[in-house]
């Protein structure tokens, strides 16, 4: 609500999103709101004369926790990151095959940092093959999000790995001999005929 001759207009504005917007009072209702919805949120009174009065709150969104798992892969190396959207804060945990996975222990690398918690598994064996589930928990519930490490993707994986290492030992000749052969010869041009070769 804004005071002042002439009334002035008063605005409600959150992520630079324009919500509500009225003469002399504006009211906001939000319905719906998840945990991205958090955040400032201003009031603004502007009558064209003086300064425009603002002043801002933040909006708190308390809730249970949400899970964001996500899984990248280099080589031999598997990295599944654990993340959580909660307000408060939810506490991380990995477990494996039904068992707490403790922060040091000899099965997996657990790396822990302020936007998740994150394993790093080795794929180049059955070894890790079975359920990891990443459960998040705050003061208003539970959530967990699991991923199934089959047998099946550790055979792919040491399989491209195989393949891979046999191109690349079989390619190491050609190189050589290109550079042996077109000794002298600018560095853009022997790139081009060698790749040619193979």
């Amino acid at each position: 609500k804004g005071k002042g001759m002439p009334i002035p207009k008063v605005s409600w504005t959150m992520k630079g999103k324009l919500l509500a917007s009225h003469i002399g009072t504006a009211i906001i209702v939000l319905e719906s709101v998840e945990h991205r919805d958090a955040g400032d949120i201003t009031c603004k009174a502007d009558n064209g004369v003086g300064d425009v009065a603002e002043d801002t709150a933040t909006l708190h969104i308390l809730g249970p926790p949400s899970i964001i798992l996500s899984k990248s892969t280099y080589d031999c190396s598997l990295r599944l990151k654990c993340s959580s959207q909660s307000s408060p804060k939810a506490v991380l945990h990995w477990w494996y095959n039904g068992l707490l996975l403790a922060p040091s222990n000899d099965q997996v690398k657990m790396i822990s940092s302020p936007s998740g918690l994150t394993l790093l598994l080795d794929v180049c064996g059955m070894e890790g093959v079975g359920d990891y589930v990443c459960e998040a928990e705050n003061r208003f519930g539970v959530d967990r999000k699991s991923y199934n490490l089959t047998r099946e993707m550790v055979l792919g994986v040491e399989r491209d790995n195989r393949e891979f290492n046999f191109i690349f030992h079989q390619a190491l000749p050609l190189v050589s001999s290109c550079n042996r052969d077109l000794l002298g010869i600018s560095f853009i041009l022997v790139l081009v005929i060698c790749s040619l070769a193979i």
